[in-house]
């Protein structure tokens, strides 16, 4: 493919993607995608990640939970607890998700996979699908897990009503060292501030 066609293939990309996601969960649809893509592209430009990568961390961003276009909506939208076999089938958007992009073969789908797939895994390793520690996890995911849970804290879902700003930055500080990497939490939280 060539520049223009991979362009065009994205933009088609996303916008099914937005307008499936619009449909099957309201919560999580072309809203959510969007600010977190917004604010992946400042970390990452905050953490000085090359330019040359820096649309991976935005398409990655943008299309993190595509995976979940096959649970069912009752799942992603039900407003009590998951039993232990709904949280496997939302656990398993991560591998879900980056299997879609790999299909389309582009190089900057394959680089943004690898974040669908490990946008999932904390710092210290308890997180999933693969356990992984530290700097084993991508940067593109290092960015992508603080951005995600900050939209999701801050938002209306099913299971609960969005929480402040600063509540939201307060619970995620007791995350930093565990759940995100201390530089990118430091970055994420100076894109908030400059946000104010």
């Amino acid at each position: 493919m060539n520049g223009d066609s991979d362009v065009r293939v994205l933009t088609y990309v996303t916008l099914a993607f937005d307008t499936i996601m619009a449909v099957h969960d309201p919560y999580e649809g072309h809203a959510h995608a969007s600010r977190c893509e917004h604010m992946a592209e400042q970390v990452a430009e905050r953490l000085d990640v090359p330019a040359t990568q820096i649309n991976a961390v935005r398409l990655g961003a943008h299309l993190h939970d595509i995976g979940k276009i096959g649970i069912p909506e009752t799942t992603l939208n039900k407003p009590t607890s998951l039993s232990d076999s709904e949280w496997n089938m939302m656990r398993g958007h991560c591998a879900e998700g980056s299997k879609i992009l790999r299909t389309l073969q582009l190089r900057v789908l394959d680089e943004a996979a690898n974040f669908l797939h490990t946008h999932h895994e904390n710092w210290d390793g308890s997180g999933y699908p693969d356990k992984l520690i530290g700097d084993e996890i991508p940067l593109g995911a290092q960015i992508i897990r603080p951005v995600d849970v900050f939209d999701a804290l801050t938002h209306n879902r099913a299971y609960h009503y969005g929480i402040t700003e600063s509540a939201a930055l307060a619970i995620m500080e007791e995350g930093v060292g565990t759940l995100f990497s201390t530089k990118v939490f430091s970055a994420f939280v100076r894109v908030i501030k400059d946000q104010k």
